[in-house]
């Protein structure tokens, strides 16, 4: 969740967003630096699964789902030490996590 990690929007602007503009929704977990810090390698802020990071993941997909969007949503991993991984370790993990959330 982008917008959590870089303070681009609020939960508020979220939920007020025309669903018909949204095409697909990327769930991931990470961390999220201190307001004012050094932006960290994205290893550091991206190298968490699903519910196992700082982002309140439910408040943002029910944010999301509140604006009438019933699309698609993907897990994503843009870490490369979770790419190195056993890929169904890796996509069994994912699907625990989103299946937590919906």
């Amino acid at each position: 969740m982008a917008f959590l990690a870089c303070r681009g929007a609020s939960l508020e602007q979220i939920a007020s967003i025309d669903p018909a503009l949204i095409y697909n929704v990327h769930i991931s977990d990470g961390a999220r630096p201190e307001l004012g810090a050094a932006w960290p390698d994205e290893r550091e802020l991206r190298g968490h699964f699903i519910g196992h990071g700082d982002i309140p993941l439910q408040e943002w997909v029910d944010a999301i789902q509140s604006t009438g969007y019933d699309g698609f949503y993907s897990g994503e991993y843009l870490n490369d030490q979770m790419w190195e991984q056993d890929y169904h370790d890796v996509a069994t993990k994912m699907l625990q996590g989103m299946k937590t959330l919906f």
